[in-house]
């Protein structure tokens, strides 16, 4: 409820002792959420006919006769009911962020909650205030003493000054970026993604056929990690942590890869956040992704990547098949990759600098006229993988450039374009066996039977998947063949099998199985 004080004889029934009257109204931001009959609305309808039909005050000086003003001081303007927004005589005057100077003054006042600076000489004392005000930047002056409060709270040390503003804006106490652990987690996920350790308990799983992709994966995760991802902002920068952009056929594991990288950062595949860039491809969807402006549907709810950043500061974000999205959609990541920063519909920032962004892409599969896909491929199973990358790559390119018309966007990417090959025959098999390994455990787990495949039902298997009509269609269609050749028909003969037993597929046959039991 917004508070209301009465000065100088006000009423709202228009009487009052004296002629003029001040107004003060703390919390007005509430009133934007209430309704056109709000019990208030007589209050400021009453004033602001006072005001307008009182007698201006004479003035000795040259000035002029001086009118009624009320103020209203709030963070953004929709703060403010509409019914008064729209009233005649009111003017809105933004006042601007705060400058060099007045952060300066500001980082000067604060900079003492710091641990360890008054042991500091005078010329790095000067350092630190200036580092201070250059890493507030954007901020108001309230924020930054909130920058001030949350080092004296955390004993942050002098040297850390970016920690401050970093858990100020994710509201992070402490940034699992910079923690010891999390090294040493990504410096082993590394190893097993490489497939230089075993995964044992890691909880990381192998991605088959890659490792062109997945060696450029872990050198990205590790400068992040490192802190080297800004090398050249110095310590004032707050984009986000990663970047990566993977390129390539269909099932060939770019969503597999970016789970493991959740994984292998923070511990969980729950902490990746995805997101279908397919349903944005229309210009109005961008209101989905960052919320409705005031006034408008859904406004109260906030928008999808917002929200998700708000509730998990520190996360992997997933945007697949991004080039499915609307050129204004796409125009949002441009303040996120540059400035680490978004601003949603309601006005409010989010930031994004504990983040990982990966996009991925089918671009360069498929000739395309115009947006859309011809169907003709431009890059073949089996085509050497210096000739696939190049001509990923350079689709991408031209995608960005000539039919966006967006190359600023490529251009924050980078080289952190990682480009999938198609799966060989062997990966196929390799993958094969995997799967078969993953389907005998879940048999086991759910049914407590144990199953058993012949040699040959796994040469039929693995013949099938290396099948190029398969091998185009990657992992899925590895799963497809497993599903149609094994799986559907491997359902009615464990209907009559019991708990402890073991069945043995002995051969695959035009209309199912043939098994025994063992």
């Amino acid at each position: 409820m917004s508070a209301l004080r009465v000065v100088d004889g006000f009423s709202p029934s228009g009487t009052g002792v004296n002629g003029r009257a001040a107004l003060i109204v703390s919390g007005a931001e509430r009133l934007a959420e209430t309704s056109s009959v709000s019990p208030l609305r007589e209050v400021f309808a009453v004033a602001q006919q006072r005001a307008l039909a009182a007698a201006p005050l004479a003035t000795g000086d040259n000035r002029g006769p001086l009118f009624n003003t009320l103020v209203w001081t709030v963070n953004r303007e929709h703060d403010l009911p509409n019914w008064y927004l729209m009233t005649r005589g009111v003017h809105v005057l933004s006042i601007p962020l705060p400058d060099q100077d007045v952060r300066l003054q500001v980082a000067r006042s604060i900079v003492s909650a710091f641990h360890g600076f008054r042991e500091l000489s005078e010329a790095p004392r000067e350092s630190a205030v200036r580092q201070l005000a250059d890493l507030c930047e954007g901020m108001t002056q309230a924020q930054m003493r909130e920058v001030g409060r949350f080092a004296a709270d955390r004993k942050v040390e002098v040297a850390h000054l970016e920690d401050a503003v970093r858990g100020t804006r994710s509201g992070l106490r402490v940034s699992p970026w910079r923690s010891e652990g999390m090294r040493k987690r990504v410096e082993r996920a590394g190893r097993i993604l490489l497939e230089e350790e075993p995964p044992g308990d890691s909880g990381i799983s192998v991605v088959r056929g890659q490792q062109a992709a997945v060696r450029k994966a872990v050198d990205v995760l590790s400068r992040s990690v490192t802190g080297l991802s800004d090398w050249d902002e110095s310590q004032h920068s707050s984009r986000p942590r990663g970047v990566l952009f993977l390129a390539g056929p269909t099932g060939v594991g770019k969503t597999f890869l970016a789970k493991q990288l959740a994984i292998a950062v923070f511990g969980r595949v729950e902490a990746m956040v995805r997101f279908d860039m397919s349903e944005y491809a229309t210009s109005h969807s961008e209101a989905r992704l960052i919320g409705s402006p005031p006034g408008y549907v859904g406004y109260e709810s906030g928008g999808q990547l917002t929200n998700a950043v708000r509730q998990r500061p520190c996360s992997l974000l997933l945007f697949d098949e991004i080039d499915k999205s609307h050129p204004l959609v796409l125009d949002k990541f441009l303040q996120i990759l540059e400035d680490g920063r978004l601003t949603d519909g309601s006005g409010s920032t989010v930031h994004f600098g504990e983040t990982l962004l990966v996009f991925t892409s089918n671009l360069g599969i498929y000739r395309r006229d115009g947006e859309l896909d011809s169907g003709k491929p431009l890059v073949l199973p089996g085509e050497p993988y210096d000739q696939v990358e190049s001509k990923v790559r350079a689709e991408v390119f031209r995608h960005f450039t000539a039919v966006l018309k967006r190359p600023e966007i490529l251009n924050r990417i980078g080289d952190n374009v990682l480009v999938f090959d198609y799966l060989s025959a062997q990966t196929a098999r390799d993958l094969l066996m995997d799967k078969l390994g993953t389907l005998a455990g879940s048999v086991k787990a759910r049914l407590g039977i144990e199953l058993r495949l012949s040699g040959e039902v796994l040469a039929d298997l693995s013949a099938a998947v290396a099948d190029p009509d398969v091998l185009q269609f990657g992992g899925r269609g590895v799963k497809n063949v497993i599903e149609s050749r094994l799986v559907n028909p491997l359902g009615r003969e464990l209907l009559g099998s019991r708990p402890g037993s073991a069945l043995r597929v002995e051969e695959l046959t035009s209309t199912g199985l043939r098994t025994r039991s063992v």
